[in-house]
Protein backbone atom coordinates (compact mmCIF):
# COMPACT_ATOMS: atom_id res chain seq x y z
CA UNK A 1 0.00 0.00 0.00
CA UNK A 2 2.69 2.48 0.98
CA UNK A 3 4.87 1.48 -1.98
CA UNK A 4 2.17 2.35 -4.52
CA UNK A 5 1.47 5.69 -2.79
CA UNK A 6 5.15 6.56 -2.80
CA UNK A 7 5.50 5.48 -6.45
CA UNK A 8 2.53 7.67 -7.37
CA UNK A 9 4.02 10.64 -5.51
CA UNK A 10 7.41 10.16 -7.21
CA UNK A 11 5.63 9.90 -10.55
CA UNK A 12 4.03 13.31 -9.98
CA UNK A 13 7.44 14.86 -9.27
CA UNK A 14 8.96 13.25 -12.36
CA UNK A 15 6.09 14.43 -14.57
CA UNK A 16 6.37 18.01 -13.27
CA UNK A 17 10.13 18.05 -13.88
CA UNK A 18 9.72 16.68 -17.41
CA UNK A 19 7.13 19.36 -18.20
CA UNK A 20 9.39 22.08 -16.74
CA UNK A 21 12.37 20.89 -18.78
CA UNK A 22 10.26 20.73 -21.95
CA UNK A 23 9.06 24.27 -21.30
CA UNK A 24 12.61 25.53 -20.82
CA UNK A 25 13.81 23.72 -23.94
CA UNK A 26 10.93 25.10 -25.98
CA UNK A 27 11.72 28.62 -24.74
CA UNK A 28 15.40 28.29 -25.75
CA UNK A 29 14.49 26.94 -29.20
CA UNK A 30 11.96 29.71 -29.90
CA UNK A 31 14.29 32.40 -28.51
CA UNK A 32 17.10 31.07 -30.69
CA UNK A 33 14.86 31.13 -33.75
CA UNK A 34 13.78 34.75 -33.21
CA UNK A 35 17.30 35.96 -32.46
CA UNK A 36 18.75 34.19 -35.50
CA UNK A 37 16.14 35.81 -37.75
CA UNK A 38 16.42 39.29 -36.19
CA UNK A 39 20.15 39.53 -35.40
CA UNK A 40 21.73 37.00 -37.73
CA UNK A 41 24.71 34.77 -37.01
CA UNK A 42 26.47 37.20 -34.64
CA UNK A 43 23.33 37.56 -32.52
CA UNK A 44 22.92 33.80 -32.40
CA UNK A 45 26.57 33.39 -31.41
CA UNK A 46 26.10 35.98 -28.68
CA UNK A 47 23.10 34.14 -27.31
CA UNK A 48 24.93 30.82 -27.30
CA UNK A 49 27.91 32.36 -25.53
CA UNK A 50 25.65 33.84 -22.84
CA UNK A 51 23.49 30.76 -22.16
CA UNK A 52 25.96 29.17 -19.69
CA UNK A 53 25.57 32.26 -17.48
CA UNK A 54 21.84 31.57 -17.20
CA UNK A 55 22.68 27.99 -16.27
CA UNK A 56 24.82 29.40 -13.45
CA UNK A 57 21.84 31.33 -12.07
CA UNK A 58 19.54 28.35 -12.45
CA UNK A 59 22.06 25.99 -10.85
CA UNK A 60 22.47 28.35 -7.88
CA UNK A 61 18.71 28.43 -7.37
CA UNK A 62 18.38 24.66 -7.69
CA UNK A 63 21.28 24.14 -5.28
CA UNK A 64 19.62 26.32 -2.67
CA UNK A 65 16.17 24.85 -3.34
CA UNK A 66 17.28 21.23 -3.00
CA UNK A 67 19.46 22.03 0.00
CA UNK A 68 16.68 23.97 1.70
CA UNK A 69 14.13 21.23 1.06
CA UNK A 70 16.58 18.69 2.49
CA UNK A 71 17.10 20.81 5.60
CA UNK A 72 13.35 21.18 5.93
CA UNK A 73 12.79 17.43 5.60
CA UNK A 74 15.51 16.56 8.10
CA UNK A 75 14.34 19.05 10.72
CA UNK A 76 10.55 19.13 10.38
CA UNK A 77 9.93 16.41 12.98
CA UNK A 78 12.90 16.55 15.33
CA UNK A 79 13.61 20.29 15.36
CA UNK A 80 10.58 22.22 14.06
CA UNK A 81 11.90 25.48 15.50
CA UNK A 82 14.76 25.38 12.98
CA UNK A 83 12.46 25.52 9.97
CA UNK A 84 10.24 28.47 10.88
CA UNK A 85 12.35 31.01 8.96
CA UNK A 86 14.15 28.63 6.61
CA UNK A 87 12.21 29.47 3.46
CA UNK A 88 12.60 33.25 3.83
CA UNK A 89 16.30 32.82 4.64
CA UNK A 90 16.76 30.79 1.46
CA UNK A 91 14.97 33.41 -0.63
CA UNK A 92 17.14 36.19 0.83
CA UNK A 93 20.30 34.13 0.26
CA UNK A 94 19.26 33.32 -3.33
CA UNK A 95 18.55 36.98 -4.08
CA UNK A 96 21.83 38.04 -2.51
CA UNK A 97 23.88 35.45 -4.39
CA UNK A 98 22.09 36.31 -7.62
CA UNK A 99 22.87 40.00 -7.15
CA UNK A 100 26.52 39.28 -6.31
CA UNK A 101 26.91 37.13 -9.43
CA UNK A 102 25.16 39.77 -11.56
CA UNK A 103 27.31 42.56 -10.09
CA UNK A 104 30.54 40.64 -10.72
CA UNK A 105 29.54 39.89 -14.31
CA UNK A 106 28.56 43.55 -14.82
CA UNK A 107 31.88 44.80 -13.42
CA UNK A 108 34.10 42.18 -15.10
CA UNK A 109 32.28 41.19 -18.30
CA UNK A 110 35.29 40.88 -20.62
CA UNK A 111 37.05 38.08 -18.69
CA UNK A 112 33.71 36.25 -18.41
CA UNK A 113 32.91 36.44 -22.14
CA UNK A 114 36.50 35.57 -23.06
CA UNK A 115 36.26 32.52 -20.81
CA UNK A 116 33.00 31.59 -22.55
CA UNK A 117 34.75 31.73 -25.94
CA UNK A 118 34.02 35.16 -27.39
CA UNK A 119 36.35 36.55 -30.06
CA UNK A 120 36.84 40.07 -31.45
CA UNK A 121 33.70 39.87 -33.57
CA UNK A 122 31.37 38.77 -30.74
CA UNK A 123 32.99 40.22 -27.61
CA UNK A 124 31.22 43.61 -27.56
CA UNK A 125 27.81 42.16 -28.45
CA UNK A 126 28.13 39.51 -25.75
CA UNK A 127 29.26 42.06 -23.14
CA UNK A 128 26.29 44.29 -23.94
CA UNK A 129 23.86 41.37 -23.88
CA UNK A 130 25.21 40.00 -20.59
CA UNK A 131 25.19 43.36 -18.82
CA UNK A 132 21.45 43.60 -19.48
CA UNK A 133 20.51 39.95 -19.21
CA UNK A 134 22.21 39.11 -15.91
CA UNK A 135 19.97 41.53 -14.04
CA UNK A 136 16.94 39.85 -15.59
CA UNK A 137 18.39 36.47 -14.52
CA UNK A 138 18.52 37.32 -10.79
CA UNK A 139 14.81 36.44 -10.42
CA UNK A 140 15.61 33.11 -12.12
CA UNK A 141 17.55 32.16 -9.00
CA UNK A 142 14.60 33.16 -6.82
CA UNK A 143 12.13 31.28 -8.99
CA UNK A 144 14.20 28.10 -8.91
CA UNK A 145 14.38 28.21 -5.11
CA UNK A 146 10.72 29.10 -4.75
CA UNK A 147 9.35 26.49 -7.12
CA UNK A 148 11.57 23.64 -6.01
CA UNK A 149 11.26 24.49 -2.35
CA UNK A 150 7.49 24.87 -2.52
CA UNK A 151 7.09 21.65 -4.49
CA UNK A 152 9.21 19.57 -2.14
CA UNK A 153 7.94 21.14 1.08
CA UNK A 154 4.34 20.91 -0.14
CA UNK A 155 4.85 17.30 -1.15
CA UNK A 156 6.41 16.49 2.21
CA UNK A 157 3.49 18.02 4.08
CA UNK A 158 0.94 16.27 1.88
CA UNK A 159 2.69 12.91 2.29
CA UNK A 160 3.07 13.41 6.04
CA UNK A 161 -0.64 14.24 6.35
CA UNK A 162 -1.63 11.28 4.20
CA UNK A 163 0.43 8.74 6.15
CA UNK A 164 -0.44 10.17 9.58
CA UNK A 165 -4.16 9.78 8.89
CA UNK A 166 -3.80 6.06 8.09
Amino acid sequence: MQTSAISKEVGHYILRNIIAMLGTSLYVIIDTLFISVAAGPLGLTTLNLALPVFNLFNATGLLLGVGGATLFSLNKIQHPERITNLYSQLMILAGGLGMIIALLITIFPVPVVDFLGADQATRQLTVTYLRIAVWAAVPLTEIAVASLGATIVGGNLKTLKKFSSQ
